[in-house]
């Protein structure tokens, strides 16, 4: 009998807990927006709904995808009725930041958590943003970590020349905020398909708003897996850039390096091309060093030299069309 009491005290023991953490959690609506994510959009859906922490609502924004994203959300939703997952298409081509905003409006719940397709979080993700707002009334934001992975050589090397190591990074699609506060930010630029998520840190860091970071980990793959792949995506955020007027200190940076190239070649100086090189492979050494990344072969530091020098060429031609649509649109 003293047995059967003892165990029935326990239960009503932990009900009291369990009921305490629950009264004092804060409802979440995750919003992901989607564009041609058809190959994506499961596997991090899936990982949301097996969470430690499900979200309260999933918002998913498609931004009119040409592929079967709508499909393949909607053919989830109906596997897995018993979460609160919502699938908004617009009819029209859209940016991130559109879609974003879109999410956030439609969203029923106080506090906006941001990822993106191609990221995947781990099991403690949402748990860890929303903890710092229910041991803290004063937070306003809270950045989460967004991590590198990698599946081949390529991809290792393009993450050891373009991520540097950060105590307190800043990444939107990992992060939480309260929604009277992204309002008060003016949501995200909606025109840029690049650079809307600096202008949004930008403006936190300017309206002082209260933030805090977390070991909320989510893991992002997304990366080109060709040189090609690589120019493009960064002629493309270097005009974005450019067209969002963050772009002087890169400016200076380009016209530095070439100035020096175009004095060595200019002036005939002795093996220019050699010292062109050794600058170029001095420089992808001092950046490798400086990445959380750890190169172990000379085929991932032949890669890193490639993707650099490729990176190099699409940030130059991405920031002069960038300054030349900003003097013909005016």
């Amino acid at each position: 009998m003293g047995k059967f009491r003892t165990e029935r005290l326990n239960f009503a023991y932990y009900d009291i807990i369990n009921i305490y953490f629950w009264w004092f959690m804060i409802d979440v609506s995750v919003v992901i927006p989607a564009f041609n994510e058809e190959n994506s959009i499961k596997a991090l859906l899936s990982s949301l709904i097996r969470g430690s922490r499900v979200p309260n609502e999933i918002i998913v924004v498609d931004a009119n995808s040409q592929d079967g994203t709508y499909a393949a959300v909607n053919k989830f939703i109906m596997k897995n009725r018993e979460y609160n997952i919502k699938l908004i298409r617009l009819m029209d081509t859209a940016f991130p930041g559109r879609a974003r905003n879109t999410g956030v409006k439609a969203a029923a719940n106080e506090f906006i958590a941001f990822i993106d397709c191609g990221i995947v979080p781990d099991k403690f993700w949402l748990e860890g943003l929303s903890s710092p707002f229910e041991n803290d009334n004063k937070a306003d934001v809270v950045w989460g970590k967004c991590m590198p992975s990698h599946k081949n050589s390529w991809e290792k090397a393009l993450i050891s020349v373009t991520k540097k190591k950060i105590k307190d990074q800043r990444c939107v699609p990992s992060s939480c905020i309260r929604k009277n506060k992204f309002y008060q930010l003016n949501m995200f630029r909606e025109d840029l398909r690049a650079c809307e998520d600096i202008l949004y840190v930008n403006q936190i860091k300017k309206l002082g708003l209260n933030e805090a970071f977390t070991e909320a980990n989510a893991y992002y793959n997304g990366y080109p897996g060709t040189a090609s792949e690589s120019y493009e995506k960064w002629m493309l955020y270097s005009q974005y850039n450019v067209l969002a007027g963050v772009y002087k200190k890169k400016l200076i940076l380009i016209l530095i390096q070439i100035s020096l190239f175009t004095f060595l070649i200019l002036y005939k100086f002795p093996y220019y091309l050699v010292l062109i090189l050794l600058l170029q492979i001095a420089r992808a050494l001092i950046t490798i060093k400086l990445s959380p990344v750890e190169l172990s072969n000379f085929k991932e530091y032949i890669n890193a030299f490639i993707i650099i020098n490729v990176s190099d060429f699409g940030r130059i031609v991405g920031i002069f069309s960038g300054l030349k649509k900003r003097l013909f649109s005016k």
